[in-house]
């Protein structure tokens, strides 16, 4: 039952035919009819899909303006093969999706701003862990500084980005005719989290950004450090993102 009313929902059909069992299932009050019944759930899934969306990706939603969403939200929703059962994980392919859909064609940074509202989405809704106590990571005997891995937050992403993808959704709110931002040459990189019930995204260097992104994978400190140039990036500042890490407790383990 589940998979024909799936497949008519896809379909945009109300047509009774071909229901076959399916027709006793679908309860008729006085003065209905199943076409009209069924309509309801045809217009009804992808007006959930639109409004899930338009929450999880305002800036996005707000930089197309509401038909030229409405008409992605549609092509996406017509491709989409989600198996979950939540909708604020439906937007999960979206920021992929948008690499290839036509509406991105001429605002070639839509990928990354919706990549960057899918790691706030995905922050907002992360478990939390206790941090680590700065004393507990002291390595155990034996083991070098260099090969320590970090486990981070849930919450914690990061996103390198050759746009001003920050600028660009901090002015979700802003009226549209007033968005004048400078695209040509200017790359931002972000680091998400989530403080408490607030989600927190703040704009970081290459150096961190590598960084934090390399000790996210798993890879050890010496590992991490080796991506970034140390002629360029000052061990001073290497200090200050780790001090900055643990005081706003995104660090919550050491593995060897």
């Amino acid at each position: 039952l589940q998979q024909v009313m799936a497949g008519r929902i896809r379909r945009r059909d109300t047509d009774e035919t071909g229901l076959g069992e399916a027709l006793a299932w679908i309860t008729v009050p006085a003065g209905e009819d199943r076409r009209r019944r069924l309509a309801i759930y045809v217009d009804g899934y992808p007006a959930r899909m639109h409004e899930a969306l338009r929450e999880a990706f305002p800036a996005v939603a707000h930089i197309l303006g509401a038909p030229g969403f409405l008409a992605i939200v549609d092509r996406y929703c017509s491709t989409v093969d989600s198996s979950a059962m939540n909708l604020n994980a439906i937007g999960e392919e979206f920021p992929l999706f948008l690499r290839s859909d036509i509406s991105a064609s001429g605002l070639p940074f839509l990928p990354d701003l919706a990549r960057l509202e899918g790691l706030v989405q995905r922050a907002f809704h992360a478990a939390s862990e206790a941090p680590i106590n700065p004393t507990a990571m002291r390595p155990e005997p034996g083991v070098a500084w260099e090969n320590v891995r970090l486990r981070f937050q849930p919450s914690v992403g990061v996103l390198r980005s050759a746009w001003p993808v920050l600028d660009l959704w901090q002015a979700r709110e802003m009226p549209r005719e007033e968005i004048d931002i400078g695209l040509v040459d200017r790359p931002q990189n972000a680091v998400i989290w989530r403080d408490g019930f607030a989600v927190q995204c703040e704009p970081a260097g290459h150096g961190e950004a590598t960084v934090l992104e390399a000790l996210g994978s798993g890879m050890t400190l010496s590992q991490a450090l080796a991506r970034i140039d140390t002629e360029v990036v000052e061990p001073g500042s290497v200090a200050e993102w780790f001090a900055r890490w643990i005081q706003t407790g995104r660090i919550v383990a050491t593995r060897y």
